[in-house]
């Protein structure tokens, strides 16, 4: 990697002084700050210590910090090669601070920041700590070159609170509030990784996912109340865990509608010129994928998730009860995620059909506005496929549909184009350990990820692309 670093720093006409050489140090460097970043425990709501850590690690390499909000719940701020009042075109590399709660039993305390075995462990490891540290160490490589040369982007490192509570407090914030401060022409925030596993003819080929829209995010509460008999040892005819039970089955074992959006579209496109067969055909004409049926695609939850509105129950509750007494009252929780061009309204509409009980109660608990794909057409998404293959040789890159929701979207809705990528591989024990025990990544692979964003940020930089014009 050093050796290609070199070459294309003598062909781009950087200064090899500008990057620190060795890859054994970058590693080193990187897990180290991951494992301090990690031990400042920062579950949604109490992001400012560990965002006072990060944001001080950004002034001292040479970063211009600017804090927007300064709460225990809300600590957002940016770190930036020129000032932001530079004005200069702005391409931010996005991230965030908050971590959801910990569950399990893990092998290593959750906030000890362990590095054991090739790893370091702990909550946020991989979302987001990690993809921070890759960020800053990556725009840190670039100062001395942005203080002896002027560059035609900025580079900011955006660092945002309660993405794992939906972001209200932290990039829908600044979204709504700072973006003409930012004056951002891209945002890359998480989304797509590399895994293996994806293209049946060619199982162990690494695919990297650059996200160019995602589903839309409606949590609902159903509740019902049904007047009945109180006693367990004789069950009424109806009552209100009976009629709840009943509608859900309705709900999950029904055959939802396939519909293949058009980043959808463009996704299977590109996977289906490196996938033979008929599996490959389908994926270049994906109007075929309605002719496998609902059903078939339920074998493949990931398809089938990037094809159907879903609605997963999440909890059912009673109020308190003793184990005899048949509750009046049930209420469950579903978070739904909406295809691209699918409004609240109309999914609503269509889940009280299917549900079939008019006595059920559907209440909106939240909601993220849809909003437009950013077309992988430009010349940012060019170089980051490009960065991503010179990092991992043979790997394929494609655009992708994230079949979940992120701070990406506040941007988009804005106007503002923006991918997603965590510039990682990930095998499939490490994706489980997401939100999971045991979070973890491979100190090696942190110094891939940085290679990465540093080649991205390289290619664009110092390159002969012009900036492109944007207007809020």
């Amino acid at each position: 990697m050093v050796k290609v670093l070199c070459l294309a720093c003598l062909f781009l006409g950087m200064p090899l002084s500008a990057f620190p050489q060795g890859d054994t140090a970058r590693a080193s460097q990187a897990a180290t700050l991951l494992s301090r970043y990690i031990q400042l425990a920062s579950v949604t709501g109490s992001e400012k210590g560990a965002g006072v850590f990060f944001s001080g690690l950004c002034k001292s390499r040479g970063l211009h910090v600017k804090v927007f909000s300064d709460r225990s719940d809300s600590y957002n701020f940016s770190a930036s090669l020129y000032p932001l009042e530079s004005r200069k075109p702005n391409i931010v590399l996005l991230n965030h601070i908050d971590v959801v709660p910990v569950a399990g039993n893990w092998q290593h305390a959750p906030f000890s920041g362990r590095v054991a075995d090739g790893m370091v462990w702990g909550r946020g490891a991989v979302d987001n700590k990690g993809m921070a540290i890759m960020q800053l160490l990556a725009v840190a490589d670039l100062v001395e070159l942005a203080s002896t040369r002027d560059l035609p982007y900025n580079v900011t490192i955006l660092s945002v609170s309660s993405e794992e509570a939906g972001g209200a407090l932290g990039a829908k914030s600044i979204a709504e509030n700072h973006l003409d401060a930012l004056n951002a022409v891209l945002v890359l925030g998480e989304g797509g990784a590399g895994v293996s596993g994806i293209l049946a003819s060619d199982p162990q080929k690494r695919v990297f996912g650059i996200e160019i829209s995602q589903k839309s995010s409606l949590k609902l509460r159903l509740s019902t109340k049904v007047a009945s008999s109180g006693h367990g040892a004789v069950p009424p005819e109806a009552y209100a865990n009976k009629k709840m039970v009943a509608a859900l089955g309705r709900l999950l074992d029904r055959d939802a509608d396939i519909r293949v959006s058009a980043p959808a579209a463009l996704m299977f496109e590109a996977l289906g010129k490196h996938e033979r067969g008929l599996r490959g055909f389908a994926m270049r004409h994906p109007w075929l994928m309605k002719l496998f049926g609902g059903r078939t695609l339920r074998e493949e939850p990931i398809l089938h998730a990037l094809v159907t509105n879903t609605a997963t129950v999440t909890n059912i509750s009673n109020p308190p009860t003793s184990p005899n007494q048949i509750p009046q009252r049930v209420t469950a929780t579903l978070d739904c995620r909406l295809l691209p061009g699918t409004t609240q309204r109309s999914f609503i509409r269509g889940l009280r059909r299917t549900l079939r009980d008019k006595n059920i109660a559907v209440e909106v608990l939240s909601g993220s506005r849809p909003a437009p794909y950013t077309a992988p057409d430009t010349l940012f998404f060019e170089a980051l496929c490009q960065a991503v293959t010179q990092v991992y040789p043979n790997a394929l890159v494609a655009p992708i549909l994230f079949p979940a929701s992120n701070d990406n979207s506040y941007f988009r809705a804005r106007g503002i184009p923006a991918y997603g990528l965590l510039p990682l591989y990930l095998k499939e024990e490490l994706l489980r350990a997401i939100h999971n025990k045991d979070e973890r990544v491979p100190v090696a692979s942190l110094d891939s990820g940085v290679a990465v964003y540093r080649q991205f940020l390289v290619s664009i930089l110092v390159g002969k692309q012009q900036p492109p014009r944007h207007t809020l």
